[in-house]
């Protein structure tokens, strides 16, 4: 509650009441003010480290054209929260960002800060980044300086469907700073509560084949982000140090997405029905992976 911008004295309250009294409560206000100072305890940067991080990204700027970085402080001028991309991420996000995955689960370094990739998915069904931030707390405030942060680098664009956790702040923030686009839950999330509401379906399995989210955030694509992004640090890891090593890891997803781009451009894909004329041009059109989606449906639709 205090993550969507309720202040601790009005949650403390809500929750006194909806207990029939603060004697039922269990810990009293202090704990409550106390807990969330604990919370917020490591989540300060380093000066040195912060130094070293905002340095680079003023080198890249340098040489890089279109290299885009912005840096939130607290009252104290120290780092707050922090976002980045490449100027390939741009690009990425004119041909892929009509949907955008969020994801805030992720925490990988010494100041427990929340790691927040921005995704999206190519046309060979991979996932692409389209930048990175860290952020020291997840209220809305927070997350409507990310997301007009994150709008300013793509020159307003806004993508057409954004996916994420079922978290209120984000959900807020989102109606605020991407007005224009449709907000669905992840489907983890959905996934967690639908089933209570199915009845009889749930042991029918052509029905759960039309649960559909574009394969974009079935839970195996989210953990496999998460996955890349722990070879990128640990809960010892400076975030100079986080950020090098992501850089790493987004340059091989890329030369991935070539040697794949490549696949399709001297080969076709096998073919189910021979000498088709639709499946013909549709091996023309999309890319490999792409067509054997289409290939399954168009069977399908002849059974």
């Amino acid at each position: 509650m205090v993550n969507a911008g309720i202040s601790v004295s009005n949650v403390v309250s809500f929750m006194e009441n909806e207990a029939c009294g603060p004697q039922n409560l269990g810990f009293i206000r202090k704990d409550a003010y106390d807990h969330m100072s604990r919370l917020k305890k490591h989540t300060k940067v380093e000066n040195g480290d912060a130094t070293a991080l905002i340095q680079y990204f003023i080198n890249k700027a340098n040489k890089e054209n279109y290299f885009y970085w912005n840096v939130q402080l607290d009252d104290d001028d120290r780092v707050m929260n922090f976002f980045f991309r490449d100027y390939r991420c741009e690009v990425d996000y004119e041909y892929f960002g009509d949907v955008l995955s969020i994801d805030t689960t992720y925490r990988t370094n010494k100041y427990n800060l929340i790691c927040t990739p921005f995704v999206g998915i190519n046309y060979h069904m991979q996932n692409v980044l389209f930048g990175l931030a860290f952020m020291s707390d997840e209220t809305q405030s927070s997350f409507e300086w990310l997301f007009a942060t994150f709008l300013d680098s793509m020159n307003g664009r806004q993508p057409q469907t954004i996916f994420s956790d079922q978290c209120q702040a984000i959900m807020n923030a989102i109606e605020t700073i991407f007005p224009l686009s449709h907000h669905h839950l992840c489907q983890w999330h959905i996934n967690q509560n639908a089933p209570s509401h199915f009845g009889s379906l749930n042991g029918d399995s052509a029905f759960k084949g039309l649960w559909f989210s574009a394969g974009l955030l079935a839970t195996s694509r989210s953990e496999v982000t998460n996955m890349v992004l722990k070879k990128a640090g640990n809960k010892m890891s400076s975030l100079y140090d986080f950020v090098l090593n992501y850089e790493k890891i987004q340059n091989n997803w890329r030369e991935r997405e070539k040697t794949e781009d490549t696949r399709c451009r001297h080969g076709n894909p096998a073919q189910i029905l021979k000498n088709h004329p639709l499946l013909i041009n549709a091996s023309n059109v999309y890319t490999i992976s792409i067509y054997h989606l289409f290939e399954i449906e168009m069977v399908n639709s002849l059974n």
